[in-house]
């Protein structure tokens, strides 16, 4: 059985998209350009497949927006300059804005 495994997430937030050295990346992966920013990582891990046809992430993606929010949070609090997109706060309005201030020390680049 073949493995794939993409780069680590870590600092995926406001990381130019496709640029990790040591990563084979798809055509449309390469084309796309720009940053990987909270809305286009919200679009893309919603259907990865769908929104950007011939990307290599073989995932069905995230449906629930709420989820999505909490991953993109995750992920952008386990980076080395955290930030918080004002979208993600209403998904879980349950939730004081505090909950979202420290970076949670762990996976890093884990879920890769």
């Amino acid at each position: 059985m073949m493995k794939f495994r993409g780069p680590p997430l870590w600092n995926i937030v406001g990381r130019p998209v496709a640029a990790m050295d040591g990563f084979k990346y798809s055509p449309v992966m390469q084309g796309r350009g720009g940053k990987w920013n909270f809305e286009d990582l919200n679009i893309f891990i919603s259907d990865p497949c769908r929104t950007l046809p011939g990307t290599d992430m073989g995932s069905n993606g995230l449906q629930d927006e709420a989820d999505r929010a909490d991953l993109i949070v995750y992920l952008s609090m386990n980076s080395d300059e955290p930030m918080l997109a004002e979208w993600c706060k209403p998904c879980r309005p349950q939730l004081p804005a505090a909950d979202f201030e420290q970076p949670v020390v762990g996976m890093g680049s884990a879920l890769a």
